[in-house]
């Protein structure tokens, strides 16, 4: 049997981890954004102790980095939930946001899969109260 190459032999003893988080104001979730992880490394067979630190950015559910995360405007898809979003487009009937998964393109612009997902007769209905 061969030893697995990626699993470290060496001990590995975890300092600290700090986490970047924002809050949703209007529900109160916690999304965590980043994080850094400090740990400490001891070889063996010299006996050696190296200190290791992690900085981790989580892309958001655009597959967009959060770089400043107080200065930026968040969103969540109105279709799907996903979130956050930094570059959400806004759908062209119904003006929610939607991510790239929940984007559909017709002849009258991008809008989202709930405003794709309508009957015909919605569809017209709306149209004819927008008059």
């Amino acid at each position: 049997m061969n030893a697995n190459p990626y699993q470290s032999t060496t001990r590995t003893e975890e300092l600290s981890t700090e986490r970047t988080v924002i809050i949703d104001p209007a529900t109160g979730e916690v999304i965590t954004i980043g994080a850094r992880i400090e740990r400490t490394m001891i070889d063996e067979a010299s006996g050696q102790e190296r200190r290791d630190v992690m900085n981790v950015v989580v892309p958001t559910a655009d597959g967009k980095q959060l770089l400043f995360p107080y200065n930026e405007p968040l969103y969540a898809c109105a279709s799907c939930g996903a979130k956050p979003l930094v570059h959400a487009m806004q759908c062209a009937a119904c003006g929610r946001f939607m991510c790239d998964a929940c984007r559909i393109k017709t002849e009258a612009g991008i809008i989202c899969r709930t405003c794709a997902d309508k009957p015909w007769w919605a569809k017209a209905w709306e149209w004819l109260t927008n008059l």
